[in-house]
């Protein structure tokens, strides 16, 4: 006892005294190492110091381009860093506060106090931050990654180098490792810049992707290998070996549908400047640093939701709210937000909560609708995935409280989980095998759900329960997958589908595997999975010698060879594809050999890149070519593709039958969909179906069902005893890769379970058609959920997250009797009914997440469909009847939304999008005339809306959806209330007459309800014996009928029919056509008569064709449309040995015109020439002949391909208008000429000549053009007039060029050069027009230097006058950070010399801009001003200096602001001399307000001015203290003076407010004092005190002149409705003065005034809309003054009528939306009858503002001023100020003014001339 007693003493002394240590800190850290021997020589922080740095952050998410609302997040604290040693340093954040765009957020301490609570060290060491060291206590990760931003914001591995030069390293930091390029710039002040950027193409631990989508990476040549492109860069400013300012800046653009400046963005801006006024050298921490961490970015991981305090009754309040939503629309958007709500409280309950809550479902005690509830509540518990609702939902299943077919489904679910953990795979293994679907399910779903765990976990194998799972499946394989019953051949193919599903971890049963398939006494299923299983595993060197066997024998089956080849190209090798390829050529089998060439041929057109590797092996090949092509017999293989390589993304489908020797269909069939995106590959869906011995089955099936048992032999059995035993068949279904469903094996057992016997097989499927059950589906599901995260420098994670949510209803039912279809008199009754709706939500954000704050964009989507159908369809005796019942209104066939929103904590703002050019387009089937006709038939009517932004004649913007609000809808109508339904009717027979034979259909389809009939009939009779047909169709407004007969022969056809149309209309047509056989050839007789009603129109040709070997001849004679036509002619065939021609001439003639047409065809010489002759009467009787004659020939080499063309019009009767053409075309791969001659009228030389020259080049896929043409018009008018144009577009370097010359007489008179280059980071544009008389060049410059982007344009209007501007600007795009260098000189003709410099810099925290404009070199006018700002402070100088002659000119102001501290200096010097100061001083203590204010103004004809005022406030009373006065002296006194008091005032204002509490609630009292001061002697006095007790109050105000009273006024106010007021005057008679106030909806206020003799009153009333009033002053009753006041909306009149004056005012605001706009008009009459008018109009715009006002004084003045302020960009970017007045005068000339801004140009016009300034 004695011992321990001192060992605890001696321990608590030991603890004393390192309790006691204050300067060396105690704590334990890894992070002390030993620094590097190699000294820094420009940074060195002094050991044992803190160093103070002000830290600020600064997130911003937008959608730019679209809207300028964002989302801010905004991050202030100070960072102390406390240096331990010379590469050991420590972090503590303090006065941290978060803001976001409506200010402090609302859990803002509470953040704060978390962040500050934890502190890190770190080494340093030159620079370099090699890890972070942690204390033993938990610690968020979100505040650990914001430490861990600020810290690598000191980070600068440029420091370790000696050359101290411009380098690139991988650098670690928060944002990843990358590859981080240095920038060094030094400078003479002893500073040194260095900028850092980072390229994250090629990042680690820089993006985490979170979903249930597998996905595996390709390699692409694409700029495109992300969803978002992100930048990064980072200056430190480096004084006195220190860091004393730091600033960096992110944007991460969102790829998908953005374009490439316009979209999805986010910014981030960090500064970090060390303040150098703050001194502490001591540093005591008592925490152990025992936890080391890098320097990245570290994911916050939640394997489970952590149990809340969450009561049951808080879920049961959700669920209660669900059945109301339920009962109302099942598919409302309030449902599935609801769904969302509840599927997240679900994962915070244990699994007996969740059990018990269902129970109480079941019981009724939540809901009327149990079984919608019940399904929507297990649906939320399928998408919760923690363990809880796993434990909970294996137990139902157990428990048998829900079916099978739901437990399959969600195991199926489970599988998807992102996020598996060893508890829930352990849990899912105790789901009983109820059945075999449930154990191939439980299968698939452990295998899956491993694959996942072991994707993310190395060591998984080792993990309980997988290491359990994996020995099972390897003792199930151990002996070579043999099989003793089919019991045991299931669990192989289960254990085998599991082990494919595990994937890449089975590579331990490689060997297995291979036993397996290469036992040949396994059955082939057993095999194929085998080799199946094995595809899913890594590639190895021997998989080609180990299946080498199975893939070149013969004896092998084919579906297993086709298994193994699909295996080994799986895994391409250069010796894989050589040793196929060869096989190839030697292979017998047709089914192998047509599977693999349809593979390979697939895979060369293949365009995605996860065939490259394979492509790449086989272009050294050749492949034989592939005969077998019928799909029908033999195996193929397909693969269809579309990818862009811009992108990066595409989609492929592929498929294969597989069909086998001994069978008639496919033994196996496979169809898949996968996508490619941004270098990812996903299996998107595979399904794959597989049988044997199905064909004989269904033959064996047939015979025996409808082939009597008298009439078989024994050849109709053909053995076939053993057919059920051999049926086999499966079904396979991968989703994302992984095998999810799998039917199993339905083997001939199978069969006979669910047939009984061959009768019962047919008899059992009639009765299930026949009993009518309804089959009821709702599933609530989320179908995608995908994180992506991306680490940002400031340490907040940017996320982008895809969630969809999806709801499905569906019911069927009817009933079928198929008991008597098979009869001699077959019948059919069939009653069916089917019900559909659906919707679809998906929501994906972009945004930066704080904790549980969010801050960014969000996209929603909704598609949404609900359609309803029933009906009924019998047959009988032939007839066949179709019922098909209408909605009862409308039907919305589908209705698809898009919406944008801003996210800011827990709420959003919906944004509107683009508005410049948005589509609102709507439409129904009725506006069209043949729709309309439809919709009037069937009384539907099919409406569709579409509202969409168009964005597509923007190039500047980004693309769908996220350009703002979009809608789609199409619905279908009913607008004919009495239509219950459709009928149709259909009837086929057959009627034999005595010996005549005919068929006979009856067609009838109609509406049921209306009061008129709907219907259309169609009757037709088909008289076989007389070959005749009469039809008639009969609608509501139309009657058709048709009689035709006609007869076909061998050597006569005749062909008559007849059609009446409403028995008004008649269409007869008569054909006949009779054939004589001659010797070389025959002779045909046609005939052709059509009647169309009129004989006018009737047409009726006739004659003969004649036909021999080498020609045809054409004979007809006849009347077209009443005109005696003739027609002859014929082609002949004229060609020989190695000639082809083909000669044809004919004669049209119809009436007065004849029409000739030759044609001449020449194959050799590769030419066709024609004409055609017109012959036309004149009226006189004169011929006229237009011809067109064509020729072209074409001459064709292996280099050029020519081809000459002539056209020529002549007419004799306008000779002068004949046109001759000539045209010769060369074209060869790269060069086209072009040469086109016109000659017009009777000219023999051309008038017209044009010559094209074209070149083409391709480089790299790159295409170059070259085009010039000459334009020649000879003319005597033009005096031959030239005109050449070159094109040049060469789009390797890019440039282009345009160059046109217009001359006449070779001479010049116009010429024009355009010339557009764009070499990487050098731009030039130039433009130059030249006349005769005028000479015009513009150039424009543009250059990158570094990071320095310039900017120089020059335009010259004529030799004498240049204007240029050169640009300096930083490369940086991120909005809000500016940083331009402008020069612009202007050349006059006279030598003048005007040149305009400036800098503009900003940024969020500091704006500098200086300006100097200056004459001949000579500084006239300077201008600085900066601006520096952050949350708290704000510091603001300008200097504004004239140096012109005579006119000097001096501004400085002064502005500080810290936090509610504020001083504003301000002077204006004038030649040397001081004429105005101003200052303004305001400074909240600790015990109050003092505020000062001080104006001062001297001129040289002016005395000094002075308005200066004080506040003093303390807890109890407040002081203000105004004055001004007058100095007699011209001198200022100095402007840094605060006026504390105020000596000899002129003007003295008192205001006090004194706390005069007579303990009771609500008193306030104030006291005020005004003197006028004369010689500091009050002269004039106004004294005022109010008292507020209760609801009482009392004012007093007096008015003093010297010592007398003028005027005291005492007003007392009762219960804020009653006012009264006494006014007493030792001068004045008293007045009383009584004012009534009512409140109710409206406002009645009445004032009476009254004192012997006179009364004046004021009444009125006003309610939320208007108000008016009147005022009036009356003696003995006479009215001697009235105005009334009238308000009501935007406008405002007032009229005024007295005994001298009447007047009146009229105020109309016309504000829209986007124009601000008000008018005021005024008139006034005196008593000599002048009047005073006054209009004035204010209108502003986006772009300009604009105000009129003219005020005329009866005749004698009138004065009207324009004002007009519009963006007139000038360089300068300031506004354009242009003003007009007029001013008439009586007795005066009319005098005008402008003023121009723009110009600088002040024009005063009078009626002697004009004068400009």
């Amino acid at each position: 006892m004695i011992y321990q007693t001192i060992l605890l003493a001696l321990f608590l002394f030991v603890q004393h005294i390192s309790a006691g240590v204050l300067h060396e800190p105690r704590s334990i850290s890894r992070c002390s190492t030993e620094c590097s021997t190699t000294v820094s020589t420009l940074i060195n922080y002094e050991v044992g110091r803190t160093f103070l740095y002000k830290y600020t952050a600064v997130t911003q998410t937008l959608v730019s381009g679209v809207s300028t609302d964002s989302s801010q997040l905004t991050i202030h604290s100070d960072a102390l860093i406390y240096i331990i040693s010379p590469c050991h340093y420590q972090l503590q954040l303090r006065n941290v506060m978060f803001e976001d765009s409506s200010g402090m957020l609302e859990n803002s301490e509470v953040l704060a106090a978390v962040l500050q609570s934890h502190v890190v060290q770190f080494t340093y060491n030159q620079g370099t931050v090699t890890h972070v060291c942690l204390t033993d206590r938990p610690q968020p990760e979100w505040a650990l990654n914001m430490l861990k931003g600020v810290i690598s914001m000191l980070q600068n591995t440029f420091l370790n180098r000696n050359d101290h030069n411009d380098h690139t390293v991988l650098e670690t930091d928060i944002t990843g490792s990358c590859m981080t390029q240095y920038f060094v710039q030094y400078s003479y002040d002893d500073s040194t810049t260095v900028t850092k950027s980072k390229d994250f193409k090629n990042c680690t631990d820089h993006s985490f992707l979170h979903t249930s989508v597998l996905h595996t990476p390709y390699t692409a040549e694409s700029e495109r290998t992300s969803v978002v492109e992100s930048s990064s860069t980072c200056k430190q400013e480096i004084r006195g070996r220190l860091i004393t300012d730091v600033t960096c800046r992110e944007q991460h653009m969102l790829l998908l549908f953005s374009n490439t400046e316009q979209g999805a963005v986010t910014h981030t801006e960090q500064q970090l400047t060390l303040d150098t006024s703050y001194i502490e050298h001591t540093h005591n921490t008592s925490e152990d640093f025992i936890r080391v961490s890098k320097l990245n970015y570290q994911p916050s991981v939640r394997d489970q939701l952590e149990l809340s305090d969450m009561l049951e009754t808080d879920v049961i309040s959700q669920l209660q709210e669900i059945c109301v939503v339920i009962r109302v629309d099942s598919n409302s958007d309030q449902l599935m937000a609801l769904y969302t709500t509840l599927s997240s409280s679900l994962g915070h309950l244990s699994d007996v909560s969740l059990i018990s809550l269902l129970h109480r479902i079941d019981n009724g005690g939540i809901c009327w609708n149990i079984q919608s509830l019940r399904m929507l509540y297990l649906d939320a518990m399928t998408s919760c995935e923690t363990v809880y609702c796993v434990t909970a939902m294996t137990d139902l299943i157990n428990t048998r409280e829900v079916d099978t077919r739901y437990a399959i489904k969600w195991l199926m679910l489970v599988s998807m989980n992102a996020n598996p953990t060893p508890r829930i795979i352990s849990q899912i293994t105790t789901v009983e095998s109820v059945n075999g679907e449930i154990q191939i399910s439980v299968y698939l779903t452990i295998s899956t759900l491993i694959h996942r765990y072991c994707s993310n976990h190395k060591n998984c194998l080792t993990t309980y329960p997988i290491n359990n799972i994996i020995t099972t499946y390897s003792t199930d394989l151990s002996n070579g997958c043999y099989s003793n019953s089919p019991e045991h051949t299931r669990k192989l193919m289960l254990t085998l589908k599991a082990v494919g599903n595990i994937g890449d971890v089975t590579a331990i049963f490689n060997q297995q595997l291979l036993r397996c398939a290469h036992i040949h006494t396994n059955t082939l299923d057993i095999r194929v999975a085998a080799v199946d299983a094995l595809r899913s595993t890594h590639c190895y060197d021997q998989l080609l010698n180990d299946l080498s066997e199975l893939l070149t024998s013969v004896t092998v089956p084919v579906a297993l060879r086709v298994s193994v080849y699909r295996t080994l190209i799986s895994c391409p090798s250069e010796q894989s594809v050589s040793v196929i390829v060869s096989l190839l050529r030697e292979e017998t089998s047709e089914q192998f050999l047509s599977f693999v060439l349809s593979h390979l041929q697939s895979v060369i057109e293949s365009t995605t890149p996860q065939h490259s590797q394979l492509l790449n092996f086989l272009k050294q090949h050749t492949l034989i070519d592939n005969t077998h092509t019928d799909l029908i017999k033999l195996s193929t293989s397909l693969h269809k593709s579309v990818y862009s390589d811009e992108w990066n993304s595409g989609a492929a489908v592929e498929g294969h039958v597989l069909y086998d020797r001994h069978s008639l269909l496919p033994v196996d069939m496979m169809a898949g969909l996968s996508v490619s995106v941004f270098g990812q590959y996903i299996d998107l869906l595979q399904v794959d179906i597989r049988q044997n011995g199905v064909d004989n089955l269904i033959i064996e099936q047939l015979v025996s069902t409808f082939l009597p048992t008298t009439e078989r032999t024994t050849d109709d059995n053909y053995n076939r005893q053993g057919s059920e035993d051999s049926f086999m068949s499966s079904a396979a279904v991968k989703i994302f890769g992984e095998e999810i469903f799998y039917t199993g094996q339905l083997d001939g057992a199978v069969f006979k379970s669910l047939s009984g016997n061959r009768q019962g097989f047919y008899d059992g499927i009639l009765q299930a058609l026949s009993e009518g059950r309804t089959i009821d589906f709702e599933q609530t599901a989320q179908l995608v959920n995908v994180t992506y995260t991306i680490a940002t420098h400031t340490g907040l994670p940017l996320t982008l997250n895809l969630n969809t949510l999806a709801h499905l209803h569906l019911e069927a039912g009817g009933g079928i009797d198929l008991s008597a279809l098979f009869q001699p008199d077959p019948k059919l009754d069939v009653n069916w009914q089917f019900t559909a709706s659906g919707i679809v939500e998906a929501n994906s954000d972009m945004k930066i997440v704080l904790n549980d704050y969010e801050s960014g964009v969000r996209w929603c989507g909704k598609l949404h469909t609900s359609t309803a159908v029933s009906g009924h369809v019998g047959y009988e005796s032939g007839d066949l009847q179709v019922h098909v019942d209408l909605p009862k209104h409308q039907t919305d066939i589908i209705s698809v939304e898009s919406s944008l929103y801003t996210l800011q904590g827990g709420s959003t703002r919906r944004l509107p999008g683009l508005l410049e050019d948005r589509t609102d387009w709507q439409a129904c089937s009725t506006d069209t005339s043949i729709t309309h006709r439809l919709t009037q038939l069937t009384s539907l009517q099919l409406c569709t809306e579409i509202q969409y932004p168009n964005a597509s004649l923007f190039t500047d913007k980004p693309y769908f959806p996220l350009t703002g609000p979009m809608t789609v809808s199409v619905r279908l109508v009913k607008i004919d209330p009495d239509v219950t339904s459709y009928t149709a009717q259909v009837k086929y027979q057959t009627l034999r007459v005595t010996d005549r034979l005919k068929d006979e259909l009856r067609l009838m389809v109609g509406v049921v309800g209306p009061p008129l009939p709907k219907t259309i009939s169609l009757n037709a009779i088909i008289d076989r014996t007389e070959s005749s047909v009469r039809v008639e169709l009969q609608s509501p407004s139309t009657i058709i009928s048709m009689f035709g007969s006609y007869k076909f022969e061998a050597l006569s056809k005749i062909l008559d029919v007849d059609i009446q149309i409403d028995n008004r209309r008649r269409y007869a047509l008569t054909t006949r056509l009779t054939q004589h056989e001659a010797a070389h050839g025959a002779r045909y007789h046609p005939y052709l008569h059509l009647i169309q009603g009129d004989s006018s129109t009737d047409i009726l040709l006739e004659g003969s064709v004649v036909t021999a070997d080498d020609r045809v001849d054409v004979n007809m004679d006849g009347s077209i449309f009443g005109q005696i036509t003739t027609v002859r002619g014929g082609v002949r065939n004229q060609s020989g040995v190695g000639k082809m021609k083909y000669t044809s001439d004919w004669v049209i003639s119809l009436s007065r015109i004849t029409l000739i047409l030759n044609a001449i065809y020449r194959n050799k010489q590769a030419s066709t020439e024609g004409a055609i002759t017109v012959e036309t009467v004149h009226n006189r009787g004169q011929q006229i002949y237009t011809q067109l004659r064509f020729e072209q020939t074409r001459h064709q080499t292996e280099e050029t391909n020519r081809q000459i063309t002539s056209l020529s019009v002549t007419n004799t009767l306008w000779p002068l208008y004949n046109i001759h053409t000539h045209t010769d075309v060369a074209h060869s791969e790269q060069i086209t000429t072009c040469r086109t001659e016109i000659t017009m009228g009777e000219h023999t030389a051309p008038q017209l000549c044009f010559d094209a020259h074209i070149v083409n080049r391709s480089l790299n896929s790159v295409i170059n053009q070259q085009l010039s043409a000459n334009l020649n018009i000879v003319n005597t008018h033009l005096q031959n007039i030239t005109i050449n144009s070159a094109f040049l577009l060469d789009k390797t370097s890019p440039h282009l060029s345009l160059v046109n010359t217009i001359s006449q007489s070779e001479e010049h008179i116009f010429h024009n050069v355009l010339l557009l280059a764009n070499n990487d980071d050098n731009k030039t544009a130039a433009f130059l027009i030249q006349t005769p008389s005028n000479h015009i060049e513009a150039r424009v410059e543009s250059a990158n230097q570094e990071r320095v982007r310039i900017f120089d344009m020059k335009l010259q209007c004529s030799p004498a006058m240049v204007i240029r501007c050169l640009n300096h600007m930083t490369d940086d795009s991120q909005p809000g950070y500016s940083d331009v260098t402008l020069m612009t000189q202007l050349y006059l003709p006279q030598r003048t010399l005007i040149s305009l410099d400036g800098t503009y810099t900003s940024t969020p925290l500091v704006t500098v801009l200086t300006g100097a404009i200056s004459n001949n070199q000579s500084e006239a006018v300077s201008l600085l001003y900066q601006h520096e700002h952050n949350q708290s402070n704000s510091n603001i100088n300008l200097t504004v200096q004239s140096t012109i002659p005579y006119n000097t000119a001096l501004l400085q102001v002064s502005c500080q602001k810290m936090l509610n501290d504020f001083l504003l200096v301000g002077e204006l010097t004038v030649e040397e001399a001081a004429v105005m100061s101003l200052r303004v001083d305001s400074r909240d203590w600790l015990s109050g307000v003092n505020r000062s204010f001080l104006f001062q103004l001297n001129r040289p004809t002016l005395s000094a001015v002075v308005v200066a005022m004080n506040q003093l406030s303390d807890s109890s009373a407040s002081q203000y203290q105004i004055g001004v006065r007058q100095e007699l002296s011209n001198q200022l006194e100095p402007s840094s003076a605060t006026p504390t008091n105020i000596v000899s005032p002129w003007l003295q204002i008192d205001l006090t407010n004194i706390d005069c509490s007579h303990d009771s609630v609500g008193t306030l009292c104030y006291n005020v004092t005004m003197h006028v001061y004369q010689c500091d002697i009050p002269t004039i006095g106004v004294d005022i005190n109010y008292e507020l007790i209760s609801d009482i109050a009392s004012f007093n105000t007096s008015l003093t002149l010297g010592t007398h009273n003028l005027i005291n006024v005492t007003m007392v106010t009762r219960h804020q409705s009653h006012i009264t007021t006494h006014i007493q005057s030792d001068l004045f008679i008293p007045v009383d003065v009584i004012l009534s106030l009512n409140q109710s909806e409206t406002v009645d206020c009445d004032v009476y005034v009254c004192s012997e003799g006179y009364e004046a009153g004021v009444s009125g009333w006003y309610s939320d809309v208007c108000m008016n009033g009147a005022l009036y002053i009356s003696e003995g009753g006479v009215d001697m003054f009235r105005m009334l006041l009238g308000v009501s909306g935007d406008e405002v009149s007032v009229d005024v009528d007295s005994q001298s004056l009447d007047g009146s005012v009229y105020y109309n605001n016309c504000t829209t939306h986007d124009t601000q706009c008000y008018n005021v008009t005024t008139s006034f009459a005196v008593a000599d009858n002048d009047v005073i008018s006054l209009a004035y109009a204010h209108n502003i715009t986006t772009n300009q503002l604009h105000s009129q006002l003219s005020l005329e004084l009866s005749s004698e003045l009138q004065l009207h001023t324009d004002w007009l302020v519009q963006d007139c960009s000038l360089p300068s970017n300031s506004h354009c100020v242009i003003t007009d007045v007029n001013i008439h005068m009586i007795g005066f000339s009319p005098i005008h003014l402008s003023y121009d801004l723009y110009t600088s140009d002040v024009v005063v016009t009078a009626s002697d001339g004009v004068v400009t300034t």
